[in-house]
């Protein structure tokens, strides 16, 4: 069962789960248990190939990572992954193999969440939003997609939305993380749309020594970028009444807690360069408890409109990215949303 292959996590990679998985941890504890196990395993799966990139240990380079990422590649990719030594950590391959067989997970998820972490190794700068875009695809979007094949949901519409929450999720991380990212010379923020604002490389690192301080440029960047974040959590939480209504609480508990970090970086001047925004303990439960009254609300019904309202998305978003023997660089992930208040 998935509670054993979450069971052999070695216990370094339950620390992570404590220490790193704060909110996730809080939203998960409304998923039934075999279902919560498994979003554990994929979990850890994640955030172990991003520390990877991130977090090296001392005297690990670069080539040093995309040998371990191309470890878990070959391994993920590999038509029967019993043939191979499975990649360290050992424990973590053998539980995400387990979830993998038994949610009928589509490997190529997983190996595309690597092309997204891997590209991280290298300088960042995203020309405009739909290369933005397609990052937030690689290393979120195909977890929301992961997510429907763990709670048993195969339907165009709900990938469809998944993939949308997940990208929302991502925007709302490079919002939180652009003065962090900016030291490491990372800079998602498109670069098309930095000029449209007055903003610019340049002008982020003179802010960002400033001490304490956002100018307008910057702050009228950072609401355009919140109201497309927030489109896309719209999109992505009209999804949450295509599931099954035993994991509802979860998926909205997680979108809602997520979202009200862009509210945080609001009442925080939109200051991303020297503060990172972060939800209470008291947010997430308000969050939760919001989550269980709506679906209590609405119990099993579907939700009119749910199914209809994703026609264009569908489109874009679950044909190219759904269809798993497709060649990775031909994905797109969809039309921009426009951004528009909750």
């Amino acid at each position: 069962m998935d509670g054993s292959a979450s069971a052999r996590l070695t216990p370094d990679l339950h620390q992570l789960l404590a220490e790193k998985a704060r909110s996730f941890s809080y939203a998960a504890r409304f998923l039934p248990p075999n279902q919560r196990d498994a979003t554990r395993v994929l979990y850890a799966y994640c955030r172990t190939m991003d520390d990877l990139v991130d977090e090296p240990a001392p005297g690990v380079t670069p080539a040093d990572t995309r040998r371990r990422l191309g470890e878990w590649r070959s391994w993920l990719e590999a038509t029967d992954r019993r043939d191979l030594a499975p990649p360290e950590p050992v424990s973590l391959a053998v539980a995400l193999g387990d979830v993998i067989e038994r949610h009928d997970l589509p490997p190529a998820y997983l190996t595309a969440l690597i092309d997204g972490v891997e590209s991280d190794l290298c300088r960042v700068r995203m020309p405009d939003f739909p290369a933005l875009r397609r990052y937030c695809m690689l290393v979120a979007g195909v977890v929301g997609l992961a997510m429907c094949h763990i709670v048993g949901v195969r339907g165009q519409a709900a990938l469809a939305a998944a993939a949308s929450l997940g990208i929302a999720m991502q925007l709302t991380n490079v919002l939180r993380d652009v003065g962090g990212d900016l030291q490491r010379d990372r800079i998602y923020l498109p670069a098309d749309e930095l000029a449209r604002f007055g903003c610019s490389e340049e002008s982020l690192r003179r802010l960002a020594a400033a001490g304490g301080r956002v100018d307008d440029s910057f702050r009228a960047l950072m609401r355009f970028q919140i109201a497309r974040a927030r489109a896309c959590y719209d999109r992505g939480l009209t999804g949450v009444w295509l599931l099954p209504p035993e994991t509802r609480t979860a998926i909205l508990s997680a979108g809602r807690i997520y979202r009200a970090i862009l509210d945080q970086i609001e009442r925080n001047g939109y200051d991303v360069l020297h503060r990172r925004a972060i939800t209470s303990g008291l947010v997430k439960a308000r969050e939760g408890l919001a989550a269980r009254a709506l679906v209590a609300l609405w119990g099993g019904r579907p939700v009119a409109g749910a199914q209809t309202s994703y026609h264009e998305l569908l489109d874009d978003e679950v044909d190219n990215w759904c269809v798993v023997d497709l060649p990775l660089e031909s994905r797109g992930v969809g039309a921009e949303p426009q951004p528009r208040s909750l």
